[in-house]
């Protein structure tokens, strides 16, 4: 039984990873401004943490069958006198960290893009006139305003 705790260990630490993966290609797509691409990722995203649920639902299930909690306490008291064991749930808590910590980055990332967004929006909209005419063309300006140079 605790060969297959180890191949569950080792299967979510692999799945992290792949999530992890997923979260360096949003990042990097963020940085680069390519924003069009992000829909899919966040797909990638959404199946791949459903693969970590379902593989972290199977761990806990066999840590019960063992006499364990189905938590995180029981799966270091699974791994107790174990190397490998203990190893491998030491590496699926490191990973886990980091994935946290690449997610957090990537939220305040996309935070901080709907923050400048909105108030694009909201300049573009102080004077409350539209850029544009129903036609689609370019209004042009009363005149009021102050010159963008001098000369």
């Amino acid at each position: 039984m605790s060969d297959n705790l180890l191949t569950l260990l080792r299967r979510e630490h692999a799945q992290i990873k792949q999530f992890i993966d997923l979260l360096e290609a949003e990042a990097e797509q963020m940085t680069q401004g390519q924003y069009l691409g992000l829909q899919d990722l966040a797909a990638q995203k959404l199946v791949q943490a459903g693969l970590i649920a379902s593989t972290s639902a199977e761990r806990n299930g066999l840590q019960l069958k063992l006499g364990f909690a189905a938590n995180s306490q029981g799966a270091q008291s699974a791994a107790a006198g174990n190397a490998a064991l203990q190893k491998a749930w030491q590496d699926l808590l490191a990973i886990a960290a980091q994935a946290h910590q690449s997610n957090y980055r990537n939220g305040v990332m996309i935070h901080t893009q709907l923050d400048f967004t909105r108030e694009a929006i909201g300049f573009l909209q102080a004077r409350g006139q539209s850029l544009y005419g129903a036609d689609g063309t370019h209004k042009a300006s009363s005149g009021g305003g102050k010159p963008l140079a001098v000369g």
